[in-house]
């Protein structure tokens, strides 16, 4: 998918086909440009049937020294999949991109993942985290496209998001797989 005129009103297509029910549908925000990008197009398609409600989600406790965005990780699929099951909400807006799915595989590949974990992430799945995602579908409109499609469309719209600082942090080994992943495009 590559960002057009039509670019909103394609994902409000695919949000139709996998959402054409009437129940409430919940997403993750963090403010970013994925994300941002995301609630736009989704409040758009919702705007006749919105009753919009944000909530604030905390991972409150101890931290880990190591594997802390592997942690965070968990952490915030836990507290979206426990918030969506106490609103009786079954399906969650998540604003994974091309990008993501690259920088997924490149990650898995490098840890050693045999042909199954090198798997692309699914428009549609259950949540990972058990037993608080039981019940709970993972929806991913944006895996086509880039994540510098969203922000040139935020852009032209414009809107504004935040960047997160450590989104550069090369301790992290996602940014580094971000980072290695630019250069191999150049």
């Amino acid at each position: 998918m590559t960002v057009g005129a039509d670019f909103p009103a394609r994902l409000h297509a695919w949000l139709d086909r996998h959402h054409p029910g009437s129940e409430p549908i919940a997403l993750a925000y963090s403010g970013g440009g994925d994300s941002h990008a995301l609630l736009c197009i989704a409040a758009e398609w919702a705007a006749r049937r919105l009753g919009a409600r944000a909530e604030v989600l905390c991972w409150r406790g101890d931290k880990p020294e190591h594997g802390l965005q592997a942690a965070a990780r968990q952490a915030r699929h836990a507290l979206l999949a426990e918030t969506c099951r106490a609103r009786h909400i079954t399906q969650l807006l998540l604003a994974h991109t091309r990008d993501d799915q690259a920088e997924t595989v490149w990650m898995r590949l490098q840890a050693g993942a045999g042909w199954r974990g090198l798997a692309a992430m699914a428009e549609r799945v259950a949540s990972p985290v058990w037993p608080q995602g039981r019940g709970v579908e993972i929806l991913r409109p944006l895996l086509d496209l880039r994540r510098t499609d969203l922000r040139d469309y935020l852009t032209a719209t414009g809107e504004r998001w935040i960047d997160d600082p450590s989104n550069q942090d090369r301790r992290y080994a996602r940014i580094r797989a971000r980072q290695r992943l630019g250069t191999l495009e150049t």
